[in-house]
């Protein structure tokens, strides 16, 4: 490493001169700057120059890039902390794999739109980021490998991967356990498949749109805890190879399963089991789920409201549902329009 030295010698004093430089982190590919190096500085290493940034720099030159010709592989950031909204650019590509982002805690929103990305990112250290929500939103074509992504004090990851329609990497080792909110984290997410069947969702309290127009997911998620859980609205809309084993999912605490598997064509599980007593809306919950046909006559919906268009056109679910509880209900139109198999008592509404 070649250092750039800063300070002076005192003709009558000898002082020890301030050293700050920049070096490479021991993964190869990582530049850093010295703790007591200040934003601003430049120094040398391996022949090229590197200028030290800190939040607001950093924002200024990206915001100008690529008009001002500045070279982000260049820059060493840090000193940075938040790289929110960072690049709003669409067709925007730039090498960023050396970038130092050991201290940044917000990447909400990061590469939102930017539709051109797809640097190699996966040895950027996330360890101390807690909010990654909409980082990679409509981000069209990334598709590197962050599996070795620390993202545990990652608490919002909301809308992640949303519109990320490349997008398909193995995300099975993450350690999700600080994670609270998950919802639209991989809608229109269409490519994605990846095996996440044990990732800690223990803290997780919205799964709502997680997986809507993730057309080609199917993994095995059966084993989740699910137990804090209140928002499933919409979570499998529209996924239409989902079809998994989730009878297990402890859901005592979900008030929200609006269209929760609305249009999800292939579902067909064993639900009966489901502790439903605290959901409220069930509007639309299996409409257009044309494989469904689970026995849950023996739910207890006694505490839902809506309960509008929830089997329509669910064309194969024939069920008893005489025995529902259905007194807190105040709307329920359409409830079974065109469910043309349907045969058995209906809830009686009257």
């Amino acid at each position: 490493m070649l250092p750039l030295i800063f300070g002076c010698n005192d003709i009558d004093e000898e002082i020890e001169p301030i050293v700050a430089y920049v070096y490479l982190d021991e993964n190869g590919v990582t530049i850093k700057a010295s703790e007591n190096s200040q934003p601003g500085e430049t120094a040398t290493f391996d022949g090229a120059s590197y200028l030290i940034v800190d939040n607001e720099t950093l924002h200024e030159l990206v915001k100008g890039y690529p008009n001002n010709g500045v070279d982000l592989s260049k820059l060493v950031t840090s000193k940075v902390t938040d790289m929110r909204w960072l690049f709003q650019k669409p067709g925007y590509n730039a090498d960023l794999s050396n970038w130092d982002v050991s201290n940044v805690t917000d990447m909400g929103h990061m590469f939102e739109g930017a539709n051109g990305f797809h640097s190699d990112i996966s040895k950027w250290d996330v360890s101390s980021v807690t909010d990654m929500s909409h980082m990679f939103e409509s981000a069209s074509v990334f598709n590197w490998d962050i599996s070795e992504w620390d993202v545990s004090s990652v608490t919002n990851m909301n809308s992640m991967f949303r519109r990320a329609e490349s997008f398909n990497q193995d995300l099975k080792d993450w350690d999700t356990s600080s994670v609270t909110d998950m919802s639209k984290m991989f809608e229109h997410a269409e490519s994605f498949h990846s095996e996440i069947g044990n990732w800690n969702t223990s803290s997780v309290t919205s799964f709502s749109d997680m997986f809507a127009f993730a057309s080609s997911f199917n993994a095995e998620i059966g084993e989740w805890n699910t137990s804090t859980a209140e928002n499933m609205f919409s979570m499998f809309r529209n996924a239409e190879a989902f079809n998994q084993n989730i009878s297990n999912w402890d859901v005592s605490n979900v008030k929200e399963m609006g269209s929760m598997f609305y249009n999800a064509k292939h579902f067909n599980q064993d639900i009966s089991n489901w502790n439903v007593s605290n959901v409220t809306n069930m509007i639309f919950m299996f409409g257009r789920a044309e494989n469904f046909n689970a026995e849950i006559g023996n739910w207890d919906v006694s505490s839902v409201e809506n309960m509008v268009g929830m089997f329509i056109l669910a064309l194969k679910f024939n069920q008893d549902l005489s025995a529902w509880n259905v007194e807190k209900v105040s709307e329920y139109q359409d409830f079974a329009k065109q469910a043309t198999s349907w045969t058995l008592p209906k809830p009686n509404f009257n």
